[in-house]
């Protein structure tokens, strides 16, 4: 019986190891993160292994059927939303991660503009007429990225579902 606990945790911690690795070395594309695709349902998204934190509502249920947003336990400035128990929006609030275009927190709205080009549409942003919202949207206009500035660079962006990418306040 140890030996089959100790084979069972063995495999969790090389999958979980394996899942860490295959987010860690992905950009984030309109559709995912990795293994973490937009539309997964919640049982899907728990196969991988990934752990959420407690978010918002407290509940932290992502089976609700509303809407839950949480941050991932292991990718400090990486959040998730499921609406209805399906993910329709991953959030990069801070480290490295960067957009399938190579846009990440700390580009400047200059050089995104170069890479979207007339894609890219800009907007104010909803608290601050001096920063910008920077949104380029799939050629079906069913998934979104959108990119917040502080006027002159990205400070955080966020991917999936159009409808979902264009919440101001996470589930709202």
């Amino acid at each position: 019986m140890r030996k089959f606990l100790f084979c069972s945790a063995l495999t969790l911690l090389i999958a979980n190891a394996q899942t860490h690795e295959r987010i860690a070395g992905h950009a984030l594309s309109m559709q995912g993160l990795g293994p973490i695709r937009i539309g997964m349902s919640v049982a899907d998204f728990r196969r991988l292994g990934l752990a959420m934190e407690a978010g918002y509502p407290p509940s932290n249920d992502p089976d609700s059927r509303f809407c839950n947003q949480a941050a991932l336990a292991r990718f400090p400035g990486i959040s998730v939303m499921f609406e209805n128990g399906t993910l329709t929006r991953i959030d990069i609030d801070s480290g490295n991660v960067k957009s399938v275009d190579g846009v990440g927190i700390g580009t400047t709205e200059k050089d995104a503009k170069k890479i979207y080009g007339e894609r890219l549409v800009i907007e104010p942003n909803f608290y601050d007429a001096a920063s910008h919202d920077l949104k380029v949207f799939s050629a079906d206009g069913r998934y979104g990225m959108l990119f917040e500035t502080d006027g002159k660079e990205v400070t955080g962006f966020r991917s999936g579902l159009n409808k979902s990418v264009q919440y101001v306040e996470g589930c709202e």
